[in-house]
């Protein structure tokens, strides 16, 4: 004989899982409707690339918006206080305030011709320090994540999250990032606008 409880229990998980998912899918700007392109959404775009098919020229869709913060809670680490600490840090869950910023850009090095777009370009996003000028950064996210990527060519970036232009709180868990040399990354981060 079926145990009776078993039905309700596995829709109220399958309901519980559709609304986890639901939650981590990544918003879109309120103006901007999904699928739809824009300029606007270009970073570091360079006006001397105008081809048909650059990205500069069709634009990108929204990225991922970010909230405000929650007012409360422990002061953010600022980013040169969570690298300093590293070694007791690492592992652990982290709040860090810094800039956000797009970096360690890799293109493939074809000669274009007539400004078409032929190379592709990525960019990874991080978290670096703003007050002192530093060069000082953590990686967001694992390298695959998309959500904290930016692609695009010879004419600039579509990035998954908008470039905020005040202050970010990340959280995440305090990680070596592997393959870089003793970098550090903020693992599966949530962000958050500090300004």
């Amino acid at each position: 004989m079926k145990n009776p409880i078993f039905f309700p229990l596995a829709l109220v998980t399958l309901a519980v899982a559709c609304v986890n998912v639901a939650e981590a899918q990544p918003t879109h700007h309120p103006r901007t409707p999904v699928g739809v392109r824009s300029v606007q959404w270009v970073v570091h775009r360079s006006p001397s690339y105008t081809g048909a098919t650059c990205v500069g020229t069709l634009g990108c869709e929204a990225p991922r918006s970010v909230a405000r913060c929650a007012p409360g809670g422990a002061a953010p680490l600022a980013v040169a206080q969570a690298i300093g600490q590293r070694l007791r840090l690492t592992g652990q869950t982290v709040a860090v305030r810094g800039h956000l910023d797009a970096g360690g850009t890799v293109c493939t090095e074809a000669r274009c011709h007539n400004h078409t777009c032929c190379n592709r370009c990525g960019m990874r996003m991080s978290l670096t320090a703003t007050a002192d000028g530093s060069v000082l950064g953590l990686w967001l996210g694992a390298f695959t994540d998309s959500i904290f990527a930016c692609d695009g060519d010879d004419s600039g970036f579509c990035c998954g999250t908008v470039m905020s232009s005040g202050d970010v709180v990340a959280r995440g868990v305090l990680r070596v990032a592997p393959g870089d040399g003793g970098g550090l990354l903020i693992e599966s981060p949530t962000l958050c606008t500090a300004d």
